[in-house]
């Protein structure tokens, strides 16, 4: 008796949830479609915030159960779109940081001990916008004009600390455009349908720019004369702060709705070569994400990166190392050229204004 009213209690709360999302649905389809017929300035703003938390505590833990864990991050996504005519302008601006700190207490650093500090997992600021001009009514090719810009928010610390923990005033290795990467890519654009573009520009700037001093010192390969973030590197007193490329790109983005517009895809894949130097050595920046919506708001996010760049040296991973990373005799990360691979799987909850 009692697993049968659960049962129908379950039922009417189901069916309550679903007649008020579909009601909310409907409205919102109802709301939007009178503001772009009301809204003929050709402009199409809106705001998307996601975020994701994780705590767990343990007080007199049992022997091997783990350790206390906090962990919080957060995707922000504001975009901005205007098209008449023949004229289209799309902006999307992209906020994504997330911490975690692991155990609790103090912990020892080199010889320093402090408190369990707080790690970055994830970090970037990132501004696209886009410019296209049809060649002529209804063509599917355009005039177009590519910024692409990214960086860093806040300060990092050797070992992806958000402070120093050394004990001996080292200073970050990263901060807010230092790095960041900015191109500018002139050519045309094609749209065969509403799922593909294709940009093909035979003039691209691309640079990375090491606005830091301190941060521009560092080597990230003294043998190749390189930085730790590209720049050219001489000495500790002898480096560049900007590195300038001049070459050919190609951006393929993709994107689409599956089984009733719950499961998205988009894809972004960009490749370019330096015309100044060693052009058969192709720069790969490929992004993935796959989207699967519970309900409405609440989405499964699987995101699968990849980037190459000749210019910039990475870490390499070697899970039997510490932190699962290879290292030079003396300790320190060995830095080397390769691909970089990033994949998230998160739970989101997003709300679009």
């Amino acid at each position: 008796m009692v697993r049968s009213l659960l049962m129908l209690a379950l039922l009417c709360v189901s069916f309550m949830l679903n007649a008020q999302l579909k009601i909310d649905h409907d409205r919102a389809n109802k709301l939007r479609k009178e503001k772009q017929t009301a809204d003929s300035s050709g402009w199409e703003v809106g705001m998307a915030f996601g975020m994701d938390f994780f705590q767990l505590l343990q007080i007199n833990p049992k022997v091997g159960a783990g350790e206390d864990r906090i962990q919080l991050g957060g995707l922000s996504t504001i975009f901005s779109t205007y098209r008449k005519n023949r004229l289209q302008w799309e902006n999307i601006g992209t906020l994504l940081f997330g911490v975690q700190r692991l155990g609790s207490g103090s912990t020892s650093i080199g010889n320093n001990i402090v408190p369990k500090p707080f790690q970055k997992t994830v970090d970037e600021i990132r501004w696209v916008s886009s410019f296209a001009y049809a060649k002529c009514s209804n063509s599917k090719w355009n005039y177009s004009a590519d910024f692409i810009f990214s960086s860093q928010i806040v300060p990092t610390y050797r070992g992806n600390f958000l402070r120093d923990v050394s004990g001996e005033g080292e200073g970050p290795i990263s901060r807010f455009l230092s790095p960041a990467q900015i191109s500018l890519a002139l050519g045309s654009r094609y749209e065969p349908n509403e799922n593909w573009q294709i940009i093909l520009s035979p003039a691209t700037l691309k640079t990375i720019v090491v606005a830091d001093d301190d941060i521009a010192s560092f080597p990230g390969s003294e043998k190749e004369m390189v930085g730790l973030h590209g720049t050219a590197w001489r000495s500790e007193n002898d480096f560049e702060n900007v590195l300038l490329q001049l070459g050919a790109s190609v951006r393929t983005m993709y994107k689409n709705s599956f089984t009733q517009e719950k499961m998205k895809l988009k894809s972004e894949l960009i490749l370019f070569t330096n015309y100044l130097m060693e052009p058969e050595n192709v720069d790969v920046s490929w992004r993935n994400e796959w989207s699967y919506e519970i309900f409405q708001g609440l989405t499964l996010n699987l995101v699968v990166n990849m980037f190459y760049d000749h210019d910039i040296f990475i870490q390499k991973t070697d899970w039997d190392a510490p932190d699962g990373i290879e290292r030079n005799p003396d300790g320190s990360p060995k830095l080397s050229r390769g691909l970089n691979i990033v994949q998230s799987f998160s739970i989101q909850y997003n709300h679009i204004f």
